[in-house]
């Protein structure tokens, strides 16, 4: 469900309406909205004080200057939580959300507090795993980065810090962790718009053998097929994968936070069919990466034996749940012995902390 109806009641009741996030996921509104948006405001430096679209783009603190009951404002990113605790920190209540589960509903502050959300999976990661193999978790990895990243996550979770720029580091998925082979053959889980699989291939400096690549959206789908169409050795699934076949509800509102869902919340939601890799593919796969909105573990699940058999190279992402940051590196430990494990974190907020394994 989309912002836009939110957008026409404001304007239609005079009041002001601001974007937050001079970026991609703005544009889709912009042909529609143009003429009603206010302005923009966005946190990265470089983009303030320049044009989007025509329109200024101003610190977050612009929001200072304006009536707060009479302002609207749209949040339109990914990290929409941090972003909307910022709006909240200034004033405003009137905030809204592309990526919220009912983006015309006002996203409520439980969604986005850090002491309600951080500290809940700090508290969650606590009961599950006090002691036992919580304190055995600094033996899994295999440089001291990845002990110090750990460590740190949980105290900022444990703090409710959305603040995660001490232990933020370069390059997602890859990076000089690996060294990329001249016959790699790529699984690409959760592919988007097709960002990911062009990265690989400027990694590999486009020297591979094949790239399967997996979107279960149907919309991100068809933006990947059109943006990697001549590629070669390039394959597209639109599929979900799990540890079983099956037709699971899904929320395809056509975003990077697309994913599956207990039940049907939303005209947006769908049936999305799911495989096992282990059903799939029967080849030397090389290198996986998987950030799949917290179905990485079933996934794995659904790939023991192909990793049992081949041991990929991996990049999961371990930040969806509040389990996964420790239960995906003790399940693959359990079906690859031999696997070496790094922790690195990509962003500067809390999302995109990434397992990365190799044997």
């Amino acid at each position: 469900m989309s912002v836009l109806s939110t957008c026409i009641k404001a304007h239609l009741s005079g009041k002001k309406i601001v974007f937050f996030g001079a970026g991609q996921y703005s544009l889709s509104l912009m042909p529609l909205l143009h003429s009603k948006i206010a302005y923009f405001v966005d946190n990265m430096s470089a983009k303030q004080d320049t044009l989007f679209w025509g329109l200024k783009v101003y610190a977050p603190e612009k929001l200072l200057e304006e009536n707060a009951d009479e302002t609207v404002v749209i949040v339109n990113a990914e990290y929409y939580r941090e972003m909307a605790r910022q709006c909240h920190d200034l004033g405003h209540r009137n905030i809204y959300a592309g990526m919220y589960k009912n983006a015309n509903e006002v996203i409520p502050e439980s969604e986005f507090a850090a002491e309600n959300f951080l500290k809940r999976r700090a508290a969650a990661i606590a009961e599950k795993y006090g002691g036992g193999i919580f304190n055995k978790m600094p033996d899994l990895f295999a440089d001291g980065k990845s002990t110090d990243v750990f460590n740190k996550i949980i105290e900022l979770y444990r703090q409710g810090s959305f603040d995660f720029s001490a232990i933020h580091s370069g390059r997602i998925y890859f990076n000089d962790i690996f060294k990329p082979r001249d016959d790699e053959l790529f699984i690409d889980c959760g592919a988007y718009d097709g960002k990911s699989v062009v990265d690989f291939i400027f990694y590999t400096k486009g020297k591979y053998q094949k790239i399967l690549a997996y979107e279960p959206d149907i919309a991100n789908f068809s933006l990947c097929r059109k943006n990697l169409a001549d590629l070669e050795n390039v394959f597209l699934f639109n599929c979900g994968l799990a540890d079983s076949e099956g037709d699971f509800w899904f929320d395809n509102r056509g975003t990077q936070s697309s994913k599956f869902v207990d039940s049907k919340s939303d005209d947006s939601f769908i049936k999305v069919h799911t495989v096992k890799l282990d059903s799939l593919i029967d080849e030397p796969v090389s290198f996986i990466k998987m950030d799949i909105e917290g179905a990485e573990y079933s996934a794995l699940q659904g790939a023991a034996e192909l990793l049992r058999k081949h041991k990929p190279k991996l990049a999961i992402s371990v930040y969806h749940n509040d389990e996964d940051l420790i239960r995906i590196p003790v399940l693959l430990r359990e079906l690859v012995p031999e696997y070496q494990f790094y922790l690195r974190h990509h962003t500067t907020t809390y999302v995109d902390t990434v397992l990365y394994a190799k044997v």
